[in-house]
């Protein structure tokens, strides 16, 4: 995940801002060896967010920090590469929102405390469905909703535990 944003100082305490969020995934493969086929997933969302930090200050330049973010995301350059004795690449489209919540720890850095580490750990919850496809496979053109075999709606989720690493200047 690649965050870009700028913060509005309301207090000392407070802050409220604006982010620009990327966030990929390790593209899986998946091998269904009773038709010998290899599939690769790549996912990846751009979005954009609003965040609140409320601050608690422990002293000699550390700050406690709790930190909440809600956005709407899109998928981009997502796509299923089929190979085998199948063959096709499938985009894949969707949007939903999204947020996240965690706290941490904010270090104040510099001889003229001009920039700050901060260290969370929280949770993200991000869903897209219902997934559209537009492609080939097996050289046929495919568009419509993803369904998985159950007859339902698939899904990509990039909800989980979530570790940031952020450096803020001031």
């Amino acid at each position: 995940e690649l965050n870009l944003g700028a913060d509005y100082v309301l207090s000392p305490n407070f802050q409220l801002g604006l982010l620009l969020e990327f966030m990929g995934k390790t593209p899986a493969d998946v091998n269904d060896y009773s038709l010998g086929n290899q599939y690769t997933w790549n996912e990846y969302a751009i979005g954009g967010a609003g965040q609140a930090n409320l601050m608690f200050p422990l002293g000699g330049g550390t700050n406690f920090i709790l930190h909440g973010e809600g956005g709407y995301y899109s998928l981009v350059a997502t796509h299923v590469d089929v190979s085998g004795s199948d063959d096709g690449d499938v985009t894949l489209d969707a949007s939903n929102a999204g947020w996240a919540l965690a706290a941490g720890l904010e270090f104040i850095i510099g001889a003229n405390k001009s920039w700050a580490l901060d260290v969370e750990l929280g949770y993200r919850s991000l869903t897209f469905t219902p997934l559209t496809q537009g492609g080939t496979y097996n050289g046929f053109p495919q568009s419509g909703t993803l369904t998985n075999s159950g007859g339902g709606n698939t899904q990509l989720d990039f909800s989980g535990p979530r570790l940031s690493a952020t450096a803020r200047l001031f």
